[in-house]
């Protein structure tokens, strides 16, 4: 029997397309959704004893939920699909309130957990981005990023031979607070610009001032001319002049700015994450204007002006790895 799930009934809603039922990866069901969310999105769990993220679908039936699992997932993220590797399956309740659609929930990083329930995020007050950020993600463990890019062991053997990214380097990174920015750029050859901050310490700073300078031989050897405009800035130049990426120190050498694209104007100001383990703020409508969220997002999605997310890995046995999230979406 095809599942159902009710979503918010906002004024916005008779503005979208009406999608016509999608086959649902692995269970092969169809569901029809009420809003422009992929059918793939809504999926069947088996049945199991109800202490794992099964325990969410009965309440998920009596109001307004998301659920999903890792095939869906892949489908609607495409190649950023790896990056939500602690994200593979998962359930979402839903609420509305004026132009907002909130969420809170959790997710697991593989099939067939069995735990209690993680502790609830409390979402802080919106936070708009700046003028000419378009996404960031802000994280007390650079490991929550690079665990699902270095799952891929073809990726893990490029990083390592393209940029010299080894295991010591990884060793020195994956602790570090971190910020990753993407901002606008209005001219020139680039749709937009990507920056890593990293907080560094100083029993780590060696490694990396090491590492940097075997990248820097790496990228001469690819034809690339390094200038340094600045005492602790480092740029790379094609051979018509434009700056394709760098790095940057901070002044007082507490921290290390990578960069693609033009050099940015200044280092970004820590700011804490006042919940979880993480923040990931951008603005969708604006990114896929130029075109670069990806196709599988809901339309819903795409067309709004700010997105939030807060999530806070937990695990309380060997094995676990759950996640609590919280969440708006702020609609135009």
């Amino acid at each position: 029997m095809p599942l159902k799930f009710r979503l918010p009934r906002l004024s916005w809603l008779s503005r979208l397309p009406r999608p016509s039922p999608l086959p649902l990866p692995i269970t092969g069901l169809s569901i029809a959704v009420l809003l422009a969310i992929p059918a793939a999105l809504l999926v069947a769990f088996p049945r199991r004893s109800a202490t794992g993220l099964e325990r969410l679908i009965p309440s998920a039936a009596l109001c307004e939920a998301v659920h999903w699992n890792a095939s869906a997932l892949s489908q609607m993220l495409g190649p950023l699909a790896p990056l939500a590797q602690g994200q593979q399956q998962g359930c979402l309740v839903l609420s509305a309130q004026g132009r907002g659609l909130f969420w809170h929930g959790e997710t697991e990083a593989s099939d067939g957990v069995v735990a209690p329930p993680p502790p609830s995020l409390a979402l802080p007050a919106a936070q708009p981005l700046a003028a000419g950020a378009l996404l960031e993600l802000r994280g007390r463990r650079l490991d929550l990023l690079l665990q699902g890019l270095l799952s891929s062991p073809v990726l893990r053997q490029s990083l390592a031979r393209s940029y010299g990214l080894s295991s010591d380097v990884l060793k020195v990174l994956q602790p570090s607070v971190f910020l990753l920015r993407l901002r606008e750029v209005p001219r020139g050859p680039f749709l937009a610009a990507l920056d890593l901050q990293l907080e560094v310490t100083r029993a780590g700073r060696p490694s990396l001032e090491r590492w940097l300078d075997q990248l820097s031989r790496t990228l001469t050897d690819q034809g690339l001319d390094s200038n340094r405009p600045l005492p602790a800035l480092t740029a790379w130049n094609r051979e018509d002049g434009t700056v394709v990426g760098g790095w940057r120190w901070s002044p007082r050498r507490e921290q290390l700015l990578l960069f693609l694209g033009p050099v940015p104007s200044r280092l970004a100001t820590p700011a804490p994450i006042s919940a979880g383990d993480w923040q990931l703020r951008l603005r969708p409508a604006a990114m896929a204007s130029i075109g670069l969220m990806p196709a599988g997002v809901p339309v819903v999605v795409r067309r709004a002006v700010q997105l939030e997310l807060l999530g806070k890995p937990v695990g309380l046995r060997p094995g676990e790895r759950q996640s609590a999230l919280a969440g708006r979406l702020q609609l135009p």
